[in-house]
């Protein structure tokens, strides 16, 4: 299936398929929240709770099932284990500083918050 050109204009308002998957996935949303209370760690967890809502899943309209403090919550030992490029996300990683930059500059340069 096409969907990058549907030859309609209407919006769907379900959600992306991709960000449906993200929102129920354990492993990524432990994942991100470890990252964010790591690399994020100056900033409020009002802050953190507000970035959450609005880019975890990459689509607005699809939360999380849960809030950045309950995934935290859920990582329950340091993380030893750092995700490499490729891998199956199917498990809690730490992410490489470079990883980390490179998606950090990604967002800055499309004025993503």
């Amino acid at each position: 299936m096409d969907h990058h050109n549907t030859g309609s204009s209407k919006h769907s308002h379900g959600g992306s398929p991709l960000a449906l998957c993200i929102a129920t996935n354990g492993d990524f949303l432990r994942t991100l929240a470890y990252c964010l209370s790591t690399g994020c760690a100056d900033i409020s967890a009002a802050k953190l709770e507000a970035y959450w809502v609005g880019q975890a899943t990459g689509d607005k309209t699809v939360s999380a099932e849960w809030t950045c403090g309950a995934a935290l919550a859920n990582v329950t030992e340091p993380r030893k284990r750092t995700y490499i490029a490729g891998d199956t996300l199917n498990y809690t990683s730490l992410i490489t500083d470079a990883d980390y930059q490179y998606q950090y500059y990604f967002n800055v340069f499309f004025d993503w918050e």
